[in-house]
Protein backbone atom coordinates (compact mmCIF):
# COMPACT_ATOMS: atom_id res chain seq x y z
CA UNK A 1 0.00 0.00 0.00
CA UNK A 2 1.26 3.90 -0.76
CA UNK A 3 2.38 5.22 2.61
CA UNK A 4 2.03 9.25 2.24
CA UNK A 5 4.57 11.40 2.97
CA UNK A 6 2.59 13.95 4.54
CA UNK A 7 2.37 10.92 7.27
CA UNK A 8 6.59 9.63 6.71
CA UNK A 9 8.04 12.17 9.73
CA UNK A 10 5.42 11.41 12.67
CA UNK A 11 5.46 7.86 11.77
CA UNK A 12 8.88 6.62 10.09
CA UNK A 13 7.86 3.24 10.62
CA UNK A 14 6.32 1.39 7.39
CA UNK A 15 4.43 -2.13 6.87
CA UNK A 16 6.13 -5.34 6.76
CA UNK A 17 5.66 -8.44 5.57
CA UNK A 18 3.92 -10.25 8.20
CA UNK A 19 5.17 -14.13 8.56
CA UNK A 20 2.46 -16.78 7.27
CA UNK A 21 0.51 -18.15 10.36
CA UNK A 22 1.73 -21.77 11.11
CA UNK A 23 -0.14 -24.91 11.11
CA UNK A 24 -3.37 -24.70 13.38
CA UNK A 25 -2.70 -27.18 16.07
CA UNK A 26 -4.67 -30.31 16.43
CA UNK A 27 -8.38 -29.92 18.24
CA UNK A 28 -7.74 -30.62 22.02
CA UNK A 29 -9.84 -31.12 25.05
CA UNK A 30 -12.48 -27.91 25.68
CA UNK A 31 -11.68 -24.20 27.83
CA UNK A 32 -13.32 -23.59 30.52
CA UNK A 33 -17.43 -23.00 29.40
CA UNK A 34 -16.74 -24.48 25.76
CA UNK A 35 -14.26 -21.96 24.83
CA UNK A 36 -11.29 -24.04 23.49
CA UNK A 37 -7.69 -22.87 24.91
CA UNK A 38 -5.28 -20.99 22.70
CA UNK A 39 -3.63 -22.85 20.24
CA UNK A 40 -0.13 -24.00 22.48
CA UNK A 41 2.23 -22.33 19.97
CA UNK A 42 0.70 -18.82 21.33
CA UNK A 43 0.23 -17.85 17.44
CA UNK A 44 -2.65 -15.21 16.79
CA UNK A 45 -2.63 -12.76 14.54
CA UNK A 46 -1.70 -9.20 15.61
CA UNK A 47 -4.45 -6.61 15.97
CA UNK A 48 -4.69 -3.56 13.61
CA UNK A 49 -6.65 -0.74 14.44
CA UNK A 50 -9.68 0.53 11.71
CA UNK A 51 -9.78 4.27 11.38
CA UNK A 52 -12.80 5.61 9.17
CA UNK A 53 -15.05 7.50 9.81
CA UNK A 54 -18.53 6.56 11.91
CA UNK A 55 -21.18 8.75 12.04
CA UNK A 56 -22.95 10.83 9.13
CA UNK A 57 -26.13 13.05 8.79
CA UNK A 58 -28.18 10.25 6.96
CA UNK A 59 -28.90 6.56 7.32
CA UNK A 60 -26.92 6.01 3.62
CA UNK A 61 -24.40 7.59 4.72
CA UNK A 62 -24.11 5.92 7.80
CA UNK A 63 -24.47 2.66 5.86
CA UNK A 64 -21.90 3.58 3.37
CA UNK A 65 -19.46 4.11 6.28
CA UNK A 66 -19.94 1.15 7.60
CA UNK A 67 -19.17 -0.33 4.12
CA UNK A 68 -15.99 1.61 4.60
CA UNK A 69 -15.16 0.05 7.72
CA UNK A 70 -15.88 -3.40 6.77
CA UNK A 71 -13.88 -3.51 3.60
CA UNK A 72 -10.89 -1.63 5.32
CA UNK A 73 -10.57 -4.02 7.96
CA UNK A 74 -10.76 -6.89 5.19
CA UNK A 75 -7.63 -5.40 3.96
CA UNK A 76 -6.24 -5.70 7.39
CA UNK A 77 -6.97 -9.38 7.91
CA UNK A 78 -5.78 -9.84 4.04
CA UNK A 79 -2.91 -8.44 5.60
CA UNK A 80 -2.28 -10.77 8.51
CA UNK A 81 -3.73 -8.91 11.02
CA UNK A 82 -6.84 -9.23 13.38
CA UNK A 83 -9.05 -6.46 12.50
CA UNK A 84 -9.81 -4.08 15.20
CA UNK A 85 -12.92 -2.06 14.84
CA UNK A 86 -14.70 -0.67 17.47
CA UNK A 87 -16.84 1.41 15.40
CA UNK A 88 -18.41 -2.07 13.82
CA UNK A 89 -19.09 -3.31 17.06
CA UNK A 90 -20.38 -0.68 19.45
CA UNK A 91 -22.90 0.64 18.08
CA UNK A 92 -24.41 -2.75 18.22
CA UNK A 93 -25.41 -2.45 21.94
CA UNK A 94 -24.59 1.56 22.44
CA UNK A 95 -26.61 4.16 20.73
CA UNK A 96 -24.82 6.24 18.96
CA UNK A 97 -27.45 9.32 18.96
CA UNK A 98 -27.05 8.98 22.60
CA UNK A 99 -23.98 11.61 23.64
CA UNK A 100 -23.12 10.25 26.64
CA UNK A 101 -23.16 6.36 25.03
CA UNK A 102 -20.96 8.35 22.08
CA UNK A 103 -18.47 9.51 23.90
CA UNK A 104 -18.26 6.03 26.16
CA UNK A 105 -17.64 4.19 23.03
CA UNK A 106 -15.34 6.50 21.77
CA UNK A 107 -12.89 6.42 24.51
CA UNK A 108 -13.02 2.46 24.92
CA UNK A 109 -12.15 2.69 21.04
CA UNK A 110 -9.08 4.83 21.88
CA UNK A 111 -8.11 2.73 24.39
CA UNK A 112 -8.34 -0.62 22.33
CA UNK A 113 -5.71 1.94 19.72
CA UNK A 114 -3.14 1.71 22.36
CA UNK A 115 -3.22 -1.74 21.98
CA UNK A 116 -2.46 -2.12 18.25
CA UNK A 117 0.68 -1.73 16.84
CA UNK A 118 -0.69 -1.00 13.46
CA UNK A 119 -3.31 1.58 12.27
CA UNK A 120 -4.81 1.27 8.74
CA UNK A 121 -6.58 4.95 8.15
CA UNK A 122 -9.00 5.34 5.71
CA UNK A 123 -7.97 8.57 3.53
CA UNK A 124 -10.60 10.33 3.59
CA UNK A 125 -11.73 13.53 5.10
CA UNK A 126 -11.32 12.51 8.85
CA UNK A 127 -14.33 12.80 10.81
CA UNK A 128 -14.81 14.10 14.25
CA UNK A 129 -13.92 10.74 16.06
CA UNK A 130 -11.43 10.29 13.47
CA UNK A 131 -9.70 13.31 14.34
CA UNK A 132 -9.58 11.66 17.92
CA UNK A 133 -8.15 9.27 16.93
CA UNK A 134 -5.31 10.21 14.85
CA UNK A 135 -4.43 12.97 17.43
CA UNK A 136 -3.96 9.80 19.52
CA UNK A 137 -1.18 7.91 17.15
CA UNK A 138 1.80 7.38 18.45
CA UNK A 139 5.49 7.42 16.22
CA UNK A 140 5.58 4.11 17.40
CA UNK A 141 3.01 2.87 15.88
CA UNK A 142 2.83 2.04 11.70
CA UNK A 143 0.26 3.54 10.19
CA UNK A 144 -1.49 2.65 6.79
CA UNK A 145 -2.86 5.02 4.68
CA UNK A 146 -5.58 3.21 2.29
CA UNK A 147 -7.59 5.18 -0.43
CA UNK A 148 -11.06 4.06 -0.94
CA UNK A 149 -10.22 2.87 -3.82
CA UNK A 150 -7.53 0.33 -2.91
CA UNK A 151 -11.09 -1.01 -0.96
CA UNK A 152 -12.91 -4.48 -2.15
CA UNK A 153 -17.08 -4.29 -1.30
CA UNK A 154 -17.80 -7.44 -0.44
Amino acid sequence: LPFSPLHRERFPRALGLCPPPPDPPPPGPPGCLGVPPPPPNGWAPPPAYICSPFAAPTPDEQAHHVRWARALARLAWDHGFWPVAPHLYAPQFLDDADPAERAQGLAWGLRQLQDCAVVYVLNVPPSAGMRQELDRLSPQQVVNVVPPLFLRFA
